[in-house]
């Protein structure tokens, strides 16, 4: 977008542009540039994907040099091309860094389906970066309704405000999945801690199809 807009020649603020690798060879050299070229107040952002997380506004050197570490280490780039990169690594940490510090900004996310795959040569089908970051909070989705003029409440005298919280652990987000060729038996295979094997069938295919499994705990249930 810069290179755009000078290309134009439409005016632009002042800035400097370096890498994790540059910052951590010659990080006072840096800080030195930034503080003559653009003087103060300065704000620091991370470059990745254009994101607006991670923002600090400076007015001295401290804040600079505390505004780059959080630009260059607390962003998670989980854009699919990224997370294809480090085996969904990336997803993970970026959990655990909500866990740290209890809260996070998250940009929109892809979750890619079998077309998606192809496009970008992933590795793999990756599951929801959402479900996986929610599944590691072990936590619970609260939504408040969106109002439309003309659809009127089921319960039109009910007046006071509705949040609905939905359950955010496990269940479509942790499931597993398979395809079924014609004439194959689908059962649920419980083994228990002394080794006991219970079957259960759930369906003797007689075409292909498809099968999922589902789970949630006791434990994560009675959070709610």
């Amino acid at each position: 977008m810069k290179e755009m807009f000078k290309a134009l020649k439409l005016k632009q603020f002042p800035y400097i542009f370096f890498r994790r690798k540059e910052f951590n060879q010659n990080g006072d050299k840096i800080l030195k540039s930034a503080e003559v070229k653009l003087g103060y107040p300065v704000i620091v952002k991370p470059a990745n994907l254009g994101s607006s997380i991670g923002i600090s506004v400076c007015h001295n050197f401290e804040e600079l040099s505390s505004g780059i570490e959080t630009a260059l280490d607390e962003y998670y780039d989980l854009s699919l091309i990224n997370r294809d990169k480090t085996d969904d690594k990336v997803t993970f940490d970026s959990a655990n860094a909500v866990l740290k510090y209890g809260v996070a900004v998250k940009c929109a996310t892809i979750t890619p389906n079998a077309e998606r795959v192809k496009e970008y040569n992933l590795k793999k089908m990756y599951p929801s970066p959402n479900g996986t970051i929610r599944a590691i909070m072990d936590g619970t989705v609260f939504r408040a309704p969106i109002l439309v003029k003309g659809i009127t409440p089921f319960i039109p005298s009910w007046v006071k405000p509705i949040i609905i919280a939905r359950h955010a652990y496990g269940d479509i987000y942790k499931n597993v999945e398979s395809r079924v060729e014609s004439g194959s038996i689908a059962e649920l295979v419980i083994t228990d801690k002394n080794g006991k094997v219970t079957k259960q069938q759930i369906h003797n295919f007689t075409s292909d199809g498809v099968v999922m499994g589902m789970h949630n705990t006791d434990k994560s249930i009675e959070k709610l």
